[in-house]
């Protein structure tokens, strides 16, 4: 259990690497906004952001549980169980696809 508070705590429950993931696409935001095209970095960060408000919104709407909370039987792979929080649907990998 310790191993997992270590690997997981930045700020208060924000996962570390949701944390990075998210440091990422603002830099390259940025980069593409100040060093290549302000429209195309413009047009990225309101595809981004309109997307991460969608996918919140439809996790809230829908209250779709993971599966092993909704069935004991059912055995996540891996640290799934620790890591994988919140609702289940709509995927967050498909929204970003």
């Amino acid at each position: 259990m310790s191993e997992f508070k270590q690997s997981t705590s930045v700020t208060k429950g924000f996962p570390r690497r949701q944390f990075c993931e998210t440091q990422k696409t603002i830099s390259k935001w940025a980069i593409t906004y100040w060093c290549i095209d302000k429209a195309l970095g413009t047009y990225l960060l309101m595809g981004w952001s309109g997307n991460r408000f969608l996918n919140g919104t439809l996790k809230v709407t829908f209250c779709a549980y993971r599966p092993w909370i909704r069935d004991p039987r059912i055995v996540p792979y891996g640290d799934s169980m620790k890591t994988a929080t919140g609702y289940s649907f709509p995927s967050g990998h498909s929204m970003n696809a």
